[in-house]
């Protein structure tokens, strides 16, 4: 067997449960069935660890019995493809979307990309400043053609649940037994990492949202005022831009 074969078929037994090593594993020594066991029970439990590290409010929600046991069925249905944990956990929302057990929580999954786009914006790159001279330079009839570049730590969140209610109640200083009325209303939220790696999460309105949503997509400007406009007609485009470069959403443009 060479080497990439032996790889993957290691791998494929790994995140099998109850699945037995490549034989060639087995053919060398007594024993390596039991330690290939005890390494594949080491894996699971560091990436179990791994996703509590992301969605702490998810597992306070459900219990840690019943945490554990998702990430574990979890593990074996999207194994890690990184040698980075950070990268670690980005279907688990949708995955919680579709397990049964959880479908009497129907805003679970939405607490658990909330909880992902913190862990993605804490990790991401740092931006660069806006350059207000060089967009001042550009013809003001090619605006509109331009490229506004989100903020590289930027995430949008978005739910029919009051998500961010329920992840503020759920903080490790809170006490766990406040309520969150689930007709409070939607959450549109963006999420920033400011100065000292803090994470700002605000609500929006619609039309921000959209044309956030726009620009993080690669629409041109033009296209993003057109989408902010679409589901509210009476919003101020110019002093919605003016106010998302001066918060440090937008960080940059291409084209002219």
């Amino acid at each position: 067997m060479d080497l990439s074969t032996l790889q993957r078929e290691f791998a494929a037994a790994l995140f099998v449960p109850d699945a037995r090593p490549p034989i060639v594993i087995l053919d060398r020594a007594p024993g390596r069935a039991a330690r290939f066991a005890v390494y594949r029970n080491n894996t699971l439990t560091n990436l179990t660890a791994a996703l509590l590290d992301v969605h702490p409010v998810v597992a306070r929600l459900v219990g840690q019995e019943f945490f554990n046991h998702v990430a574990g069925h979890y593990a074996h249905a999207y194994p890690s493809l990184s040698g980075d944990v950070h990268d670690y956990g980005g279907h688990f929302a949708e995955y919680l979307e579709a397990y049964p057990a959880a479908a009497g929580l129907p805003w679970l999954a939405d607490v658990a990309r909330l909880e992902w786009a913190w862990h993605e914006a804490f990790h991401a790159a740092a931006p660069d400043s806006f350059d207000w001279s060089a967009l001042s330079a550009v013809d003001p009839d090619a605006q509109g053609r331009l490229w506004f570049m989100p903020n590289p730590t930027l995430r949008l969140v978005q739910s029919p649940y009051p998500i961010l209610h329920i992840w503020e109640v759920n903080q490790p200083d809170r006490s766990g037994d406040e309520s969150v009325d689930l007709n409070e209303g939607s959450d549109r939220l963006v999420l920033v990492r400011g100065a000292n790696h803090v994470i700002a999460i605000e609500r929006v309105d619609a039309a921000t949202y959209a044309l956030l949503e726009a620009c993080r997509l690669g629409r041109s400007i033009g296209e993003a005022v057109a989408a902010a406009l679409a589901v509210d007609p009476t919003a101020e485009s110019g002093a919605m831009l003016r106010n998302l470069i001066a918060a440090g959403y937008l960080v940059g443009f291409e084209g002219s």
